[in-house]
């Protein structure tokens, strides 16, 4: 990645599928360049061949499992476990190509086959803008995890509007309340790679259990305690790793100013 991703992208060319590889998790590590007939077994949203050497920015694509299904036959018996290949759960990584700029891989994340979602016959993927501009949580997202902590029973919010106000006015666009990274900040480092995660979407690029790190995230100070306006700080996907489900709020900022100086105290 030598090249400066500014001057190869800064007119929104059109991109290309540059290399694709299958991971199959949970079995042995299956990381075999896919032929070419495959690469050419993405479909857009009509159904029709996707052009993989002209993609715009944004453009919505489709792999269907069978047709990747043959290039999983050297790890379906492994262990004599898995005897159909389209019961494997497969990621997909791939590299675009913009001008002179190759990007790192991108991973996109198959449904669980062996769950209930019915889609879990396709990954979905979308064309991602590679040059980092600001993008706020979108209301679908915020809205989705307010139901999540309703339907958990851990929510003291007293209803959907509040909580999406002091989001607004709190969380968006703000500071980690433990170590003072900006949103933007973190944002920057996952969107061009300069941390890497599997949790982490690298470009943006959100898929299911790929969408950590991009975004502030809402922390408990005392985290035995309900999702709430006064229990409630913005934080970076690092501290609230780091803090977990074992401090609150007050704890980790002595623990994060001294670490063995805390848990040391913790014994006197």
């Amino acid at each position: 990645m030598a090249t400066d991703i500014k001057k190869s992208i800064s007119k929104n060319l059109d991109m290309k599928i540059e290399k694709v590889f299958l991971e199959a998790k949970g079995q042995t590590m299956f990381n075999e360049e896919i032929t070419e007939s495959v690469i050419n077994s993405f479909l857009l949203e009509d159904g029709q061949f996707a052009d993989v050497d002209s993609l715009p920015i944004g453009e919505k694509l489709i792999l269907k499992m069978e047709s990747i299904a043959e290039n999983l036959i050297p790890i379906k018996t492994y262990k004599n476990k898995v005897k159909d290949p389209l019961k494997i759960q497969v990621d997909i990584l791939i590299s675009f190509r913009q001008a002179d700029f190759v990007s790192e891989y991108i991973r996109f994340k198959q449904p669980d086959p062996n769950g209930k979602n019915v889609n879990s016959d396709k990954i979905n993927l979308i064309t991602p803008k590679i040059e980092w501009t600001y993008m706020p949580k979108s209301k679908e997202q915020l809205i989705e995890w307010y139901k999540n902590k309703v339907n958990n029973r851990i929510s003291g919010f007293e209803n959907e509007n509040e909580f999406l106000s002091w989001y607004e006015n709190n969380i968006k666009d703000s500071k980690c309340a433990y170590c003072g990274l900006s949103e933007r900040d973190s944002q920057r480092l996952v969107h061009e790679g300069k941390l890497k995660s599997l949790r982490f979407p690298i470009y943006g690029t959100i898929s299911s259990g790929v969408n950590r790190g991009y975004w502030l995230e809402i922390d408990r100070k005392i985290p035995t305690g309900y999702y709430s306006i006064e229990n409630c700080n913005p934080s970076c996907y690092f501290c609230n790793n780091d803090k977990s489900d074992v401090f609150t709020d007050s704890q980790y900022m002595e623990f994060y100013e001294n670490r063995a100086s805390f848990l040391k105290g913790l014994l006197k």
